[in-house]
């Protein structure tokens, strides 16, 4: 038997390769570096041979190799395996498990909170003294900062010109969807249209309607670049422009105490052949509609 003392951890066995308290591999070849040890004189005689003690062996497979060990050996004596393995500690799971979708709904509700904040701030203490930005998009709503607004109609409504009795100014005043006012065969050159109020009233938006037919439409001019401007704000004229589609478009105008508005054409959208038939040569304006309530005492 050839005994190997393990240079890791010091521990004496014989004919493995691996030692079999902490599994470190042992070079078979490390005796031959040291010259052999014997003992000088005879050895002493005891009265009886000293008596051996046999224990019964037990052995474990080793799981990696299969090679037999023995029951106190923590390492494979042949292949250095671990022979016995101790459950290793589980952490805990976390008790919320955010998935990037989850963060990104998150941040999303974040945001709309935000923007829902600023909103009602601006509301509350936003500058209503003067016009604010236009706004083209069809349609409008009826609810204001300070309560429901309603549809005002001017008491009156005169025009740098009109083609006859039959497109007179006060055909955008009439909430008649057939009639309109046609300007002087001009084709909006100089175009302005002025109205006035029974009372004052605080306008919070203007409706300015073309034709809704494709013919009358096309074959009119069209307001493109206006300019807006209340009696109670003269110095704050609004300009803005509207697109080139049939029907209404909302321009977002605010007033305080209003008696007179004068909306003035800037530029047209030209009048066009339709289905054969020769373009006009007016400008055509069907309906003007003012939005908002009478002007605080």
């Amino acid at each position: 038997m050839t005994q190997s003392t393990c240079t890791n951890c010091g521990a004496t066995f014989e004919d493995s390769q691996f030692c079999p308290e902490c599994g470190q591999w042992v070079d078979p070849l490390q005796d031959d570096l040291f010259e052999e040890f014997t003992l000088e004189g005879k050895p002493t005689e005891y009265d009886e041979p000293p008596q051996q003690v046999v224990r019964e062996a037990s052995y474990v497979s080793c799981p990696s190799c299969g090679a037999a060990n023995p029951v106190h050996n923590r390492h494979c004596e042949e292949c250095g395996a671990r022979l016995s393995q101790e459950a290793l500690p589980v952490a805990p799971q976390p008790l919320l498990r955010a998935s990037a979708g989850a963060r990104a709904l998150v941040a999303a509700i974040v945001v709309i909170l935000l923007v829902v904040v600023a909103a009602f701030v601006f509301r509350a203490f936003g500058d209503e003294t003067g016009p604010v930005a236009v706004d083209t998009t069809i349609g409008a709503t009826s609810t204001t900062s300070r309560g429901r607004a309603r549809l005002i109609t001017p008491l009156d409504a005169t025009a740098s010109s009109s083609l006859g009795d039959n497109w007179s100014p006060d055909k955008v005043i009439d909430r008649d969807q057939v009639t309109a006012w046609n300007d002087d065969s001009l084709g909006g050159k100089g175009a302005w249209l002025e109205f006035t109020f029974i009372q004052p009233v605080e306008i919070h938006w203007i409706n300015i309607i073309h034709y809704g037919d494709d013919e009358s439409f096309f074959r009119n001019f069209r307001v493109r670049g206006f300019l807006i401007i209340a009696d109670d704000l003269p110095d704050q004229p609004l300009p803005g422009e509207l697109e080139d589609i049939p029907g209404e478009q909302r321009v977002a105008f605010q007033s305080v105490r209003t008696t007179k508005v004068r909306i003035e054409v800037v530029s047209t959208f030209p009048a066009q052949a339709y289905s054969g038939e020769v373009p006009f040569e007016e400008l055509a304006i069907q309906e003007i509609e003012f939005w908002g309530r009478d002007a605080e005492a």
